[in-house]
């Protein structure tokens, strides 16, 4: 059964603003270092992906990366924020193009 979502949060005190976003949600998973964590299995199982952190081009804080890409387009909310993004003329890293390319 799939859970409902899956927060990626990069642990970092300039991005504690953020938690307002998710706390309130009752079915979550919050995962805010990816060592020891399958996060492949983890996106999976789970209905929705937020994904909040700094991030940079070459990957989201080492958690999530082009090799990422055919699992996060099956994601439906995912999609159409990126989506979003794209329409407001505003950058995006590579593996965020990853995901919604065909």
């Amino acid at each position: 059964m799939n859970k409902k979502h899956l927060v990626l949060h990069q642990d970092d005190r300039s991005t504690d603003f953020l938690k307002p976003i998710y706390t309130h949600l009752s079915s979550k998973t919050v995962v805010h270092h990816s060592v020891d964590v399958d996060v492949r299995a983890l996106i999976r199982s789970h209905e929705r992906v937020i994904m909040l952190c700094h991030g940079y081009p070459g990957s989201f804080f080492n958690m999530i990366d082009d090799s990422h890409a055919s699992i996060l387009r099956q994601k439906k909310d995912l999609r159409q924020a990126i989506h979003e993004t794209q329409s407001g003329q505003k950058p995006q890293p590579p593996y965020l193009n990853a995901i919604t390319e065909k």
